[in-house]
């Protein structure tokens, strides 16, 4: 690569000084640069621009009068392939260019010679569609359709094995295959043969296809190239026949052992550093003497309660609200009103919200509770896919990297909330390996930025210790520094918050109490909207490990579930049914018992008939807000429910001892 390539055009002063590789380092043109910090490169086709003295690439590119297009290089295109209906009708094309892109284009209607760039109103076809038709309406037993990943491999295939070969595809490449192009195989009576691409995707890909195809009644197989990567690989030294076969089960050991290596890949490249990541040096021991370590003290973004540079978790079940006190949380420390070491400074936020929508839900309760907009981000991921760009949620470890530079573009403290956090997660996170393969590239992050990273994640059902309460494996709370617990508390209405773990604080005492109040906000559309925002009401000394093991006398958990049940099975189930489902979320035949005996109206446990079983049946099952609402038999007063804006029914219920004011409890 040459410096001319990368360097910015119509600004010659700003000469090279180093280059390594790609990459190349220049004086940054906004801000006063003595020691040069702007690193230039070029990567994926587009030039890649970093400030190494924090300046953001926007205003380096307005400094120097460019855009990103400025930048953009040159295309050329390399080939058309034109996609058709079954009578050889033009429907739309897929033009490949190089630096290796495509784009869809279709006929204007009113111009039919121009073309559109896009495919509005129209629907996606086999590749090849004329010669695949014509084969399954008139082919024989012995035919076969050759199902490939790209145009290219059918262009391949038909050029080494002649005209008669009819190999198909989908546009857009692998993932892309739908039931619709199935359906055009439908009544074929000899083959259908998928080559998979010899890689994740590619293997992905093909068991996608296989099932899909299978579902409209043909024949099919599956089999890899001899030689290379690809059907155009395996077609320059090997004959048709010289596919290998391969079984479902087969292609998905070869997946498995893909996606492990690329977490392995990812985990290396996440936990390395941006020197080790550039070097080919191979690994050796590094030793430090302890006496040339500087100690120093832990921080705290909240005092004992959330440390800097760490992972803590919020835990619990559905309908406590941990998202809204995550958002509560967020908002004291941007306006720096948390008692702890960063204290009247003001935090910026980035959020993954993976379950409630940012429009509808996210900026109401950001309004109802007093955001700093401008310091709160949304934290997604963008990409570019067939020439169309859109944005995703971060998938770890994978996008670790993205997620670090985010921290260092940012001048001010940092909290990353990822909600759940378990949606950021690609496999079983009941694995230790998969969970720490995460969570220790996002430790060793938080550590080199002195950053708070907060991960929702929710309660499993039933009674226990509290410490083993989170969903899937124990690693999440192994890598965690502390963990915070939540659950609600029907005697008093309120939602208590324990410390489960905190590995760097000291032992706190008492819980903290807090409730959901309806809040009404006026939104950006001119309407108004419903939102719950967190109030807290202060200390207390019931813990969560004593509500969610409270005796079904003190608890109202069993009866909402039963009720919710019995709607669901229409107000009649088998008994064993309902035993094997109430154990299955956790609670004992006797709980069952005594939980349908006080429902109101009861839920009888009726015998069917001679020799027949027992049935559980109730003409009509009221939730558990009415069980709740008996105010002789769990003395609640003024109660009163409304729905929060995630869809959760809330109680708010007169307090039994005097609230702290809105901020933070003393």
């Amino acid at each position: 690569m040459t410096a001319e390539r990368v360097m910015l055009p119509n600004h010659h002063r700003y000469r090279v000084i180093e280059g390594v590789g790609d990459q190349y380092t220049i004086p940054c043109p906004a801000h006063d640069d003595d020691n040069p910090s702007l690193s230039v490169g070029w990567g994926d086709s587009r030039v890649i621009l970093k400030c190494h003295a924090g300046c953001d690439s926007v205003d380096v590119l307005a400094a120097l009068d460019l855009t990103w297009k400025d930048l953009e290089q040159p295309r050329t295109i390399v080939d058309t392939y034109r996609y058709e209906d079954e009578d050889g009708l033009l429907l739309y094309e897929v033009v490949r260019t190089d630096p290796k892109s495509f784009y869809q284009q279709r006929p204007d209607p009113r111009h039919p010679e121009r073309r559109i760039k896009n495919m509005q109103g129209i629907k996606p076809v086999p590749y090849n569609l004329p010669d695949v038709a014509e084969l399954v309406a008139h082919g024989r037993a012995d035919d076969v359709i050759w199902i490939v990943e790209g145009e290219k491999d059918c262009q391949a295939m038909r050029a080494a094995y002649g005209p008669f070969t009819v190999a198909t595809c989908n546009h857009g490449g692998a993932g892309k295959w739908t039931s619709e192009h199935s359906a055009h195989l439908a009544g074929f009576v000899g083959t259908i043969r998928i080559v998979a691409d010899r890689d994740l995707a590619g293997y992905k890909h093909a068991i996608k296809v296989y099932d899909s195809v299978r579902d409209v009644g043909v024949e099919v197989e599956l089999c890899l190239p001899a030689a290379g990567k690809d059907a155009a690989d395996h077609v320059g030294d090997h004959g048709m026949d010289e596919f290998i076969p391969a079984s479902v089960s087969a292609l998905t050991d070869l997946k498995n052992a893909a996606e492990d290596v690329a977490k392995n890949a990812a985990l290396t490249k996440a936990t390395s550093s941006e020197n080790t990541r550039n070097s080919s040096a191979p690994g050796r021991v590094v030793l430090r003497a302890a006496a040339d370590i500087i100690s120093r003290r832990q921080k705290f973004l909240w005092t004992d309660r959330i440390p800097l540079g760490a992972i803590t978790l919020f835990a619990g079940r559905g309908g406590v609200g941990k998202s809204s006190f995550a958002i509560w949380l967020a908002v004291e420390a941007q306006h720096g009103r948390l008692d702890g070491d960063l204290k009247g400074e003001r935090v910026v936020v980035l959020y993954v919200s993976v379950e409630d929508h940012w429009e509808t839900q996210m900026k109401p309760r950001l309004i109802a509770a007093g955001a700093d907009m401008t310091r709160f981000y949304q934290l997604s991921i963008g990409f570019t896919e067939d020439a169309e760009t859109g944005e995703r949620v971060p998938n770890l470890p994978e996008d670790a990297p993205l997620i670090l530079d985010a921290i260092q573009q940012q001048t001010a403290p940092v909290l990353v909330i990822l909600d759940p956090i378990t949606s950021t997660i690609q496999g079983d996170d009941h694995k230790r390996e998969i969970v720490r393969m995460v969570l220790d590239p996002l430790a060793k992050i938080a550590g080199e930025t002195d950053a708070v990273v907060v991960g929702i994640m929710h309660f499993n059902k039933g009674a226990g210790n509290a410490s083993d309460k989170l969903s899937g494996s124990h690693a999440y709370r192994d890598a965690a520094r502390a963990v915070l617990l939540f659950a609600r508390d029907d005697d008093s209405g309120e939602i208590v918050m324990s410390q489960d773990k905190g590995n760097y604080s000291r032992e706190i005492e008492h819980s903290l109490a807090y409730e959901l109040v309806d809040t009404v906000v006026e939104l950006d559309d001119g309407d108004i909207g419903h939102v719950a925002r967190v109030r807290i009401i202060g200390e207390t000394t019931t813990t969560v490990a004593q509500i969610i093991n409270r005796p079904l006398g003190e608890t109202n958990e069993v009866a909402e579930w039963l009720a919710d049940f019995m709607r669901a099975s229409g107000g009649r189930v088998a008994a064993t049914d309902g035993i094997e489902a109430g154990k299955q979320a956790g609670f004992t035949e006797s709980q069952l018992t005594r939980a349908r005996r006080k429902s109101r109206p009861p839920i009888q446990s009726v015998k069917t008939g001679m020799g027949g079983g027992w049935e559980w049946v109730s003409e009509e099952i009221d939730r558990a807000e009415e069980f709740r609402g008996n105010t002789e038999e769990v003395g609640i007063l003024n109660t009163e429910a409304f729905a929060t804006s995630s869809g959760e029914h809330v109680i708010k219920r007169r307090n039994r001892r005097k609230a702290e004011p809105d901020g933070v409890p003393s």
